[in-house]
């Protein structure tokens, strides 16, 4: 699959999923987020700086975000 096509299928499942009206209930569960390459392109593009990530060794190039494993989400500020 093409680049171009992963970020148009990326961009469609985004699309579908429901805002959460962010409460700030979550915070201290949102902790380890798995991330793909082209997902962590897009967010670091969002966000305007390199996101800290942590490699996994899988056959499909998977990350999570953060310093450490069980770190707090680096994308929550204010606890949201």
């Amino acid at each position: 699959m093409t680049k171009s096509k992963k970020l148009r299928v990326l961009r469609e499942v985004y699309a579908s999923i429901p805002s959460p009206g962010c409460k700030g209930l979550c915070v201290v569960a949102c902790s380890t987020i798995p991330v793909f390459p082209i997902e962590l392109e897009q967010l670091d593009a969002a966000v305007g700086r390199k996101l800290p990530v942590q490699l996994i060794v899988d056959d499909l190039g998977s990350m999570i975000l953060g310093n450490e494993i069980g770190d707090s989400c680096p994308l929550l500020a204010l606890g949201r």
